[in-house]
């Protein structure tokens, strides 16, 4: 028995690959199961059931699963620029770390910089303090 389950609806039907071949889709179940440490993706078949497939994920790997969807879909990603190079970053996560700075909470700032770009202390603060990156408001 499910702990928690949410449905997502699809505006057009897509096609799956199940265990007996193709279906089409409607959407997908996520179900968060009962010891709480592993989601369920499970596709919703035409006649609205739940497909005979799915893909389990540890609840620990999904803010890497959505960042890398946010990544693939994020028209507006930004490239943050440090010491030593360049990285992108997601326009959500470029807010985050403007709002940290403008509300002058500059080290939550350097780590949500340093957690979702692998840079180090030193890289981090130097790309937040860089005014071409746009985290300070203009003056």
């Amino acid at each position: 028995m499910p702990f928690s389950e949410k449905r997502v609806k699809f505006s057009e039907e897509r096609m799956s690959l199940g265990r007996n071949g193709s279906m089409k889709t409607k959407g997908v179940a996520i179900t968060l199961n009962d010891d709480e440490s592993t989601v369920t993706f499970e596709p919703i078949n035409s006649k609205d059931m739940i497909g005979r497939a799915w893909i389990e994920m540890p609840v620990s790997a999904v803010p890497e699963f959505l960042n890398a969807l946010s990544d693939l879909t994020d028209r507006g990603a930004k490239t943050v620029v440090y010491e030593g190079g360049t990285k992108k970053i997601t326009s959500y996560d470029f807010q985050i770390i403007r709002n940290h700075v403008q509300q002058e909470l500059k080290i939550k700032a350097i780590k949500h910089l340093r957690a979702v770009t692998g840079l180090g202390l030193k890289e981090a603060k130097g790309a937040v303090e860089n005014p071409s990156n746009g985290f300070s408001p203009a003056k």
